[in-house]
């Protein structure tokens, strides 16, 4: 089984590279985008930016968190970064629709259940703090 301090690893890695590829999309959408989707496709696209931005930021928080608690958020961490994944894709997939030649509407259920999957990883670690506490592990 996983120590604490690789399973935190892995969640720096996912989150650094959520966060890699989302300044790598918004600077795509603020520039090359512009002119060839609307400004509504691109307000979408900037959305799925901002989630994955975010919640790279929080998978790389969540490893920390899981280092100095002490405590497994595994669970928290796979929904966050299932959620983010799925969510932020398919709008990308969406914006980009008129782009290409395919129907990218048939993935739009995909959306809500990327940010179902968000909302549960949020809530498990609610209940997590308010079970267990802020108590930092002592080295």
């Amino acid at each position: 089984m996983a120590s604490l301090a690789s399973r935190s690893h892995r969640f720096f890695i996912i989150g650094a590279v959520f966060c890699f590829v989302g300044v790598i999309l918004g600077a795509m959408a603020a520039h090359a985008l512009e002119q060839k989707i609307t400004p509504d496709q691109i307000d979408s696209f900037q959305t799925g930016v901002q989630y994955q931005l975010m919640h790279g930021m929080m998978l790389i928080v969540l490893g920390l968190l899981q280092v100095y608690l002490g405590r497994k958020l595994a669970a928290v961490g796979m929904l966050w970064f299932v959620g983010t994944f799925l969510f932020s894709l398919s709008i990308y997939l969406l914006a980009l629709n008129d782009l290409y030649n395919w129907d990218a509407t048939r993935i739009a259920l995909v959306t809500p259940v990327g940010g179902t999957l968000i909302i549960i990883g949020w809530a498990l670690l609610i209940i997590d703090l308010i079970r267990n506490g802020v108590k930092v592990q002592q080295a």
